[in-house]
């Protein structure tokens, strides 16, 4: 299976999906608003979650309830929702060759519609106490719910309950998720 066909499918049906629903006034100026409080040159942010987890992301990308980026040492698109984090630094890095952040209007469920179908994915509930990663196959999202599938048994996961979710096996800096997004 070609992935960078899938995605570039995924990203023009996102597209046009997009260009017949323009965003509400009100989010893009949360965008602008944001993109004018962050450095342009941020190349990198630290989130610590409401657990004491802590995690750097490349390529940052600011979405409307979200911020994701790429894992630091496997191609991994880490989504974590802004509800479950404690802080987050912006920071400029010291690598000019990598992507400087992105800015999003969008919400997660927004950026759900671009995951392939069956594609591997880990994630963690914020009011679980369970802390651990778990495993399992993205079948397809509602408004609400994300749909799941474990070894074991379907599941539909509350998309405001995530604290993470991570995307696995997606192009580095080939911009997957974030280029269908702003």
């Amino acid at each position: 299976m070609n992935l960078d066909a899938v995605f570039e499918d995924l990203e023009a049906k996102y597209a046009a999906q997009l260009s017949a629903q323009p965003p509400a006034a009100s989010d893009s100026q949360q965008c602008q608003k944001n993109a004018a409080t962050v450095d342009a040159e941020v190349r990198v942010v630290e989130v610590l979650t409401a657990r004491g987890i802590r995690e750097e992301l490349i390529a940052p990308l600011l979405g409307k309830d979200f911020i994701a980026g790429m894992d630091l040492f496997r191609p991994v698109w880490v989504v974590y929702k802004t509800a479950s984090l404690a802080s987050v630094e912006f920071k400029v890095g010291d690598q000019p060759e990598l992507p400087k952040i992105r800015f999003s209007n969008r919400p997660l469920d927004a950026m759900l519609d671009l995951l392939p179908k069956f594609g591997p994915i880990s994630w963690r509930l914020a009011l679980v106490r369970d802390a651990a990663l778990h495993a399992g196959q993205f079948i397809k999202h509602s408004d609400e719910l994300l749909f799941v599938q474990t070894e074991t048994t379907e599941l539909a996961l509350p998309i405001e309950g995530l604290e993470v979710l991570r995307v696995e096996s997606v192009d580095n800096f080939g911009g997957d998720f974030a280029n269908g997004l702003n």
